[in-house]
């Protein structure tokens, strides 16, 4: 009976000791155990001297902030920054479609934005693509944009380039039909601040000629300047939107220009991740790095964007007029899926959607020196005097147009000096154990990183890579032109070596003694003529 009083004490006692009062996260049954955890730890010499500064340490530990394991955790930099942004970002888009109302988030189901959700378990199961939480991420990323950006009809993951610091994020968008394309408030300010050098370039312009037109020399003829395609059009016929990580604000792309494609050509550079940076090469590419991923994402678009034969069919708005084939495709509303087997067994089953990149930059010819007769014709009637100075008709011939693949060409054509012979496409097949459930997957071997995946109707094109060609041999830079052989020596641009002060004297007392010399031959003349 004793102990059992006994052992109701003690447990009375440790409840007592164990109990916390409201706001204290803190017991003294507690207090004391980690009181003697750390006399244990650190012996000291004399424990009573050292008791109160140890119940005040363990008190200050105690009742100081809880700290975060991600935030000690120094291999993980920003993530508490990252994780707010992220919840921020999916929070502002659940809130911009719950405001739009039941059928409105009916009508976006069909949607400006494709399931990258279900196309990224294509790529996966090819052994390719992005984890499937940066996944979810981008594709929020991309609903943001859509909702931000009123004037797109449609926005499309394109691919993730790899970059030195920073790596980009890539949106493809189409812009709405008869839409005004807005600007965006970092455009406007960059307008604002190159404003003064588009002053500066029309004052110049007037001070060379009328109405802002460079006077011409009518002895050569010189080629017009290539411009770009209108938006809509050609390598532009898309907008590209770009961001460092998921969540980050979008940035738009310039259009790309014939300039950066030619010379992106002939380059070879990593990206750094600043769109801003500056580009050093030979060729000089004039623009930044925001052009220059610019006019890779427009040469990979165009080699490596494809899709089942049959699923498009080119639009056939212009064939009344009889002009050029039109830029874009349509889908076949009667297009019948072809199965997984007839995918692999030809590379022919296989087309490109997207118009081949001209050699002058452009995917449709520009001739650069148009109506030749009718302006030499003018001229002859104009002046008739310098008809011997006139260059001849064959001088002033139009150049040839270039051409090259149409829409909708079989990628068994696809060739490049740079495989060697090998094939532009691997092609292989996904789940063998399980062929019903099997996916169509496609590799570029021009441009390592560019897939294609999919079955029946459902597919889908991605680059995750450098943004780099693939070159069979190391890549040789272009080699600036050779220097200028020097002037040939002769005796009226010979250079004279200074004369030295000893020279100096010896030709000014030469030039003394004949002018003496003329002043004594003066005076005999004179004195016979007395």
């Amino acid at each position: 009976m004793a102990s059992n009083n006994r052992e109701e004490a003690k447990a009375a006692a440790k409840a007592y000791l164990m109990s916390r009062k409201d706001g204290n996260n803190l017991s003294l049954y507690d207090h004391m155990t980690r009181m003697l955890t750390q006399y244990v730890s650190e012996r000291p010499v004399d424990p009573i001297a050292v008791f109160g500064a140890i119940s005040e340490q363990v008190t200050n530990d105690s009742f100081g902030p809880p700290k975060d394991s991600l935030q000690a955790y120094s291999g993980v930099p920003n993530v508490l920054q990252t994780a707010q942004r992220e919840q921020n970002q999916i929070t502002e888009v659940t809130k911009a479609t719950s405001d739009a109302g039941v059928e409105d988030v009916a009508e976006t189901m069909e949607d400006p934005i494709p399931n990258i959700l279900m196309s990224g378990t294509y790529f996966e199961s090819g052994g390719v693509g992005l984890a499937p939480e940066e996944t979810y991420r981008i594709f929020v990323a991309l609903k943001q944009l859509s909702q931000q950006k009123q004037f797109l009809e449609k926005v499309r993951f394109w691919g993730k380039v790899f970059g030195l610091k920073k790596n980009y994020i890539v949106a493809e968008c189409d812009l709405k039909q008869g839409a005004d394309e807005e600007k965006d408030e970092d455009e406007e300010g960059e307008e604002a601040a190159e404003g003064e050098t588009a002053e500066e370039e029309e004052l110049a312009d007037k001070e060379d000629g009328e109405d802002g037109e460079v006077p011409r020399n009518k002895k050569k003829r010189t080629p017009l300047p290539v411009p770009p395609e209108p938006i809509g059009t050609g390598c532009n016929i898309k907008i590209y939107y770009i961001c460092n990580e998921p969540g980050e604000k979008w940035t738009r792309l310039p259009n790309t220009h014939p300039d950066h494609l030619r010379v992106a050509r002939k380059i070879k550079k990593y990206l750094t991740g600043n769109p801003k940076a500056e580009i050093v090469s030979y060729p000089p590419f004039k623009g930044t790095e925001a052009d220059y991923l610019r006019a890779q994402i427009a040469r990979i678009t165009a080699s490596t964007v494809i899709s089942p034969s049959g699923f498009y069919t080119p639009m056939d708005e212009d064939e009344d007029e009889g002009e050029e084939a039109p830029d874009t495709v349509e889908i076949n509303a009667e297009y019948e899926p072809l199965p997984n087997q007839d995918l692999m067994d030809s590379f022919a089953n296989w087309v490109h959607h997207v118009k081949h990149i001209l050699p002058q930059g452009r995917c449709t010819w520009f001739d650069p020196m148009p109506n030749v007769e009718e302006e030499f014709a003018d001229e002859e009637e104009e002046d008739d005097e310098d008809e011997g100075d006139r260059p001849s008709l064959t001088d002033l011939d139009p150049m040839e147009p270039e051409s090259g693949p149409g829409l909708l060409t079989p990628i068994s054509e696809d060739t490049s000096p740079c495989l060697g012979g090998s094939p532009a496409w691997t092609l292989r097949k996904t789940l063998s154990a399980l062929p019903q459930h099997a996916h169509v997957v496609l590799q570029s071997n021009i441009w390592p990183g560019a897939y294609t995946a999919g079955t029946g109707r459902n597919f889908e094109s991605i680059y995750i890579g450098y943004g780099l060609k693939y070159e069979r041999e190391p890549f040789s830079p272009t080699l600036p032109p050779a220097p200028q052989k020097e002037v040939a020596s002769e005796p009226g641009i010979m250079e004279a070596n200074d004369p030295s002060v000893e020279d100096e004297e010896v030709a000014r007392k030469q030039a003394e003694d004949g002018e003496d010399e003329e002043g004594e031959d003066g005076e005999e003349e004179e004195d016979e003529d007395d």
